[in-house]
C-alpha cells in the first residue's frame, strides 16, 4: 500500500513539475506572441479613409508561469479620423491580465496540431480583468471621453482557424472578420462614465451606468446582454434615468451584410434609398435579429414633475412566419402635460397612467392579424382584434385606404373617459346625451331591424357608458372607403354588429361629478 501511495505522489509531483517546466519554457513565446499581436492590432483595427491607428505602446508584458497569468500594464494607442481634419483619438488601460488554460499553452509547442481542432471554438483565455480603460476624442473644440473602472470576462473563445492564423503569423486580421470568429462566455463592465462637449452649439452631455453585462456570445449570436443603472444628463441637468435595458437572444446580420452597411455609412453623402433597402432586408430576413428587448424603470424629469414607465418589452419570436409584439406597463404622464398638449381637461386625475399590449402575426403572404389591449387607469380600456390585408406595412395613407379589413372585434369598457371627452365639447351635462343621440341618428337612419338594434346599442352606451362591443359581419372584407360609405348611407349594420351593456351611472351624472372634482 505504501508503494502505491509513493508512486501516486511521485506521479503527481512529476506532473506538477512538468506543467511548471512547460509554463517556464513557453513563457517567453507567449510574451513574444502578445507583442506581435499588439503591433498588428493597429493595422487590423484601422478602417481605410475613416480610422487610422498608430502602433500601441505597452510599458510591460509579463507571463507568470505559476499562475499562468499574462499581464499587460500601461497600454496606450493613439489615432485619428482622416475624414475629420485635426481629430485625435487616444485609448489607454492601466492593467489587463488573464489566465491561459493549459491547452492554450500547448499551442506554443510541437503538439499544436494535436490540441487544435480543425473546426469549432477553443477557449484561449480565462478570468480576464481590465482596470481603468479610458478613451478620448477631440476635434476643433468638440471632445468626448469615457472611463470604465473595471472590465471582467471569462471563457474567451476563438475559432480554431483564426487561432492557427494568429500563431502562424498570417497577415493582419480584419476586425469585422475577427468579430464573427470569437466568443465570450461571460463579461461584465462596472462603473462606466462618459461625456461629450460641443461648445459652439452649447451642448454638454454625460452618460453614466452602473454596469454592463454579456453572456454567451459566439460569432453572430449572443444569448443575453444588459445595461443597469443608466443616467443621462444634458447641460449638467438630469435628462433621464433607466433602471435596466436587456437584450435577449440577438444576432448580428450576416458578415457580408454588415460590411455593406459599414460601407454605406462611411460615404460622405449617404445613399438613403440604398440604406433603407438594406435595413429592410436585414429586418425581414429568415430569423429575428433580436428575440426580446426589455427596459425597466424609466424616469424623465419634466419641470418639477416626471414621466415614467415601469416596463417596456419588445418581442420578436419569429420572422417566418412574422410574429412580433410589445407591451408597456404603467406609463405615467403628468396630467398638466397631457392637458397642455391635447387641449383636453382631465379633472381629478393627478397623472395619466397607461398600459398596452400589442401583438402582430402574419396571416399568409399579405395579411396581418393585429390584436391587443390599451387601457388608461380610471378612464377606460379597449380590446381589439382584426385582420388587415394588402400593403399596409408601408404605413402610407394610400396603402391603408387600399387595405382590406376583416374579423374585427372591438370591446371598449368605459371608466369615465367618455365623460371627460364629451365635457370638453359639450360642457352642459344635460345636453350631452341628447346631442350624442342626435349624432347617432345622422349615420344610422336606415330603417331595418339590424340598424335599429345597432342604434339602440349605441344610445344605451351614450346614456350610461359601460361596455360597448363592435363586430364585423362574419366573412365580410371591406376597405375604409366602403365603411365610410356605409356610415354616410345610414346603414352601418351592413358591415357591423354592435352590443352594449349600460354602466352604473349616467353620462350626465359623470359630467356633473367631473365639474365638482375640478372646483378649487
Amino acid at each position: 500500500m505504501k508503494t502505491i501511495l509513493r508512486a501516486v505522489v511521485v506521479l503527481a509531483v512529476s506532473a506538477l513539475a512538468g506543467i511548471a517546466a512547460l509554463a517556464f519554457w513557453i513563457g517567453p513565446q507567449v510574451e513574444e506572441q502578445t507583442r506581435r499581436e499588439m503591433a498588428a492590432f493597429a493595422d487590423a483595427a484601422s478602417i481605410s479613409g475613416e480610422l487610422r491607428l498608430s502602433a500601441p505602446e505597452v510599458k510591460e508584458i509579463r507571463f507568470s508561469p505559476f499562475s499562468r497569468r499574462l499581464t499587460l500594464r500601461g497600454a496606450e494607442i493613439r489615432g485619428e479620423m482622416p475624414s475629420l481634419p485635426g481629430s485625435a483619438l487616444r485609448y489607454a488601460l492601466e492593467e489587463a491580465s488573464c489566465r491561459l488554460p493549459l491547452r492554450t499553452l500547448l499551442l506554443f509547442t510541437p503538439l499544436r496540431n494535436t490540441v487544435l481542432p480543425e473546426k469549432g471554438m477553443l477557449t484561449v483565455c480565462e478570468d480576464m480583468r481590465i482596470s481603468n480603460f479610458t478613451s478620448a476624442f477631440s476635434q476643433e473644440g468638440v471632445s468626448a471621453h469615457s472611463v470604465a473602472r473595471l472590465k471582467e470576462a471569462d471563457a474567451i473563445r476563438l475559432e480554431s482557424g483564426l487561432l492557427r492564423e494568429l500563431l502562424e503569423g498570417a497577415a493582419p486580421r480584419d476586425m469585422v472578420n475577427v468579430l464573427y470568429r470569437m466568443g465570450i462566455g461571460e463579461a461584465r463592465v462596472s462603473s462606466v462614465t462618459s461625456g461629450m462637449s460641443i461648445p459652439d452649439q452649447g451642448v454638454r452631455m454625460e452618460f453614466n451606468c452602473d454596469s454592463m453585462r454579456l453572456r454567451n456570445w459566439e460569432g453572430r449570436f449572443t444569448e443575453h446582454a444588459a445595461v443597469d443603472g443608466v443616467l443621462l444628463k444634458m447641460d449638467e441637468r438630469e435628462f433621464l434615468r433607466l433602471g435596466n435595458i436587456t437584450f435577449t437572444q440577438y444576432a448580428l446580420p450576416e458578415e457580408a451584410t454588415l460590411r455593406e452597411l459599414l460601407a454605406l455609412a462611411a460615404r460622405p453623402i449617404p445613399d438613403e434609398s440604398a440604406l433603407r433597402d438594406l435595413l429592410l432586408r436585414m429586418f425581414t430576413g429568415d430569423e429575428p435579429l433580436v428575440r426580446e428587448i426589455s427596459a425597466t424603470d424609466l424616469r424623465v424629469p419634466l419641470n418639477g414633475q416626471e414621466a415614467s414607465f415601469r416596463n417596456f418589452t419588445l418581442r420578436w419570436p419569429s420572422s417566418t412566419p412574422l410574429k412580433y409584439g410589445c407591451s408597456l406597463d404603467k406609463l405615467s404622464l403628468p396630467t398638466a402635460l397631457v392637458e397642455r398638449e391635447s387641449g383636453l381637461s382631465l379633472p381629478g386625475l393627478p397623472a395619466l397612467i397607461l398600459d398596452a399590449k400589442l401583438d402582430f402575426t402574419a396571416q399568409g403572404n399579405d395579411a396581418m392579424r393585429e390584436q391587443g389591449t390599451l387601457s388608461a387607469q380610471f378612464l377606460g380600456a379597449l380590446e381589439y382584434d382584426f385582420v388587415i390585408s394588402g400593403d399596409a406595412a408601408s404605413a402610407s395613407p394610400q396603402a391603408l385606404l387600399a387595405s382590406a379589413f376583416s374579423n374585427i372585434r372591438l370591446k371598449y369598457t368605459d371608466q369615465r373617459l367618455m365623460a371627460c371627452l364629451i365635457s370638453n365639447v359639450i360642457p352642459v351635462a344635460q345636453a350631452a346625451t341628447p346631442a350624442l343621440k342626435a349624432g347617432i341618428a345622422q349615420f344610422c337612419f336606415s330603417d331595418n331591424p339590424e340598424n335599429a338594434a345597432l342604434r339602440n346599442a349605441l344610445e344605451t352606451f351614450v346614456t350610461s357608458p359601460g361596455v360597448l362591443e363592435i363586430y364585423s359581419k362574419p366573412g365580410k372584407n371591406f376597405r375604409l372607403l366602403e365603411a365610410a360609405g356605409a356610415l354616410a348611407g345610414g346603414n352601418p349594420a351592413a358591415l357591423f354588429t354592435v352590443t352594449a351593456q349600460p354602466g352604473k351611472t349616467s353620462l350626465e351624472e359623470q359630467i356633473n361629478a367631473l365639474k365638482t372634482a375640478s372646483r378649487p
